[in-house]
């Protein structure tokens, strides 16, 4: 005897009808509009001296490439050959 027996039968049908409703037609605009956008950069100098930590970062660049330079000119050579 089979007391939690439960059997379920599920049928699902998917039916399209053709509904009839009111919609306004929508047209688009045979006119393109661009916009164009003009920037100008104008650069304006303006009379000031650089501080010292600038002077010492740019002297510094070459100060630092310099001995570099001498440091390893025995293998920038020895490249520059190897790419000639």
């Amino acid at each position: 005897m089979e007391l939690f027996s439960i059997k379920i039968r599920c049928t699902f049908q998917l039916v399209s009808t053709p509904v009839e409703f009111e919609k306004p037609v929508e047209r688009k605009d045979r006119v393109i509009y661009k916009t164009k956008t003009v920037t100008k950069t104008k650069i304006e100098k303006v009379p000031r001296d650089l501080t010292w930590w600038q002077k010492t970062q740019i002297y510094g660049f070459w100060v630092i490439l310099f001995i570099l330079v001498i440091i390893y000119r025995k293998k920038i050579l020895s490249l520059v050959k190897w790419l000639i």
